[in-house]
């Protein structure tokens, strides 16, 4: 399956193992609309990319309260939304 696929199975394993999502983070090479879709359906709160979100993607995030991350790089990055679930 592509990178979406293996979100989702991922994430169901992880719940049928009593481990909830809101733990977990999805990280990808760019935060597609798709993708963060599929996060956002089984309650992954993080979503983390090196390159710049997509407008929907941040559109996405922010409707649903989730922490989207984009330009990460070893200690830099850029929070467009949900800041204060980063420690």
């Amino acid at each position: 399956p592509g990178s979406g696929g293996l979100a989702i199975a991922a994430a169901g394993a992880v719940e049928y193992e009593g481990v909830a999502t809101n733990e977990m983070h999805c990280s990808w090479l760019d935060s597609t609309p798709d993708l963060v879709v599929k996060c956002l359906r089984v309650r992954i709160p993080i979503i983390v990319s090196v390159s710049a979100p997509s407008a929907t993607a941040f559109d996405l995030c922010e409707a649903a309260g989730a922490t989207l991350v984009g330009f990460v790089r070893g200690d830099r990055r850029t929070v467009y939304c949900g800041a204060d679930r980063l420690v």
